[in-house]
């Protein structure tokens, strides 16, 4: 594994794993965190020697959210970077043309969820916990790629209140595909990781570019993301 600061990564055969690194923060994702995800996604995307890529959390937690001191400082110049830092990290991960596997483990909350959903696949431990417990803060939720896997009807209650989704409910309702004991975590995402590269590379990148509605683009995460730092609907102070 390659120690980037807040991001670990490594290859074994055609699948990169990318650790996210603040395990005192819950993983929780800083300007500098998203820039490094983005920066190895960019590799990884060019690289024709890997196929697949797996997000993971380090010390028990997937990602938390985004970081607290940053989305709430007292500097306008401080809270714009965040936004446009957080604007890109969602691109980034939207249009990657590889496969993304999210490995869940504990928490992945607000915009660790949101990461989680951009993903093609879920899989989690049996402690994790899935949230958009921002609304309760003052903050709107991104709903749509929620709606997208798990229907609007749950995606409305999670998003409205703020609701944690344990890992049996997560498997009830398709947000996760399978559910494992955390020791097993990395290695059956790495087994996933293995069956998706033994498809042909443009196979992979013609069957993403599928997923990917040229009507639908990227309206809603204008809406959704960009449109509420904009208005200042972000986390606000207790």
């Amino acid at each position: 594994m390659t120690d980037y600061g807040e991001l670990r990564c490594g290859v074994t055969g055609r699948v990169a794993t990318m650790q996210l690194n603040r395990p005192d923060k819950r993983n929780a994702l800083t300007q500098r965190m998203r820039q490094e995800v983005m920066d190895c996604l960019a590799t990884y995307d060019a690289d024709n020697s890997i196929s697949v890529v797996v997000i993971a959390g380090i010390g028990g937690s997937f990602c938390a959210g985004m970081d607290r001191d940053e989305m709430l400082s007292d500097d306008p110049a401080e809270r714009e970077r965040t936004a446009d830092s957080s604007a890109r990290f969602h691109r980034a991960a939207l249009s990657f043309s590889k496969p993304l596997i999210a490995a869940i483990d504990g928490y992945a909350l607000g915009t660790g969820l949101d990461l989680a959903l951009m993903c093609d696949a879920r899989i989690c431990t049996e402690r994790a916990q899935f949230g958009h417990p921002e609304i309760l803060m003052g903050a709107v939720p991104i709903y749509s790629p929620l709606k997208d896997i798990v229907g609007a009807g749950w995606a409305r209650e999670i998003c409205l209140t703020g609701r944690r989704v344990d890992a049996k409910l997560a498997r009830h309702i398709g947000l996760v595909t399978d559910v494992v004991v955390p020791d097993d975590l990395l290695a059956r995402a790495q087994q996933m990781g293995e069956e998706m590269a033994g498809v042909p590379l443009p196979t992979l990148r013609a069957t993403k570019a599928l997923f990917a509605d040229p009507q639908y683009g990227e309206w809603w995460l204008v809406r959704e993301h960009d449109d509420v730092f904009a208005a200042g609907l972000t986390i606000r102070q207790p």
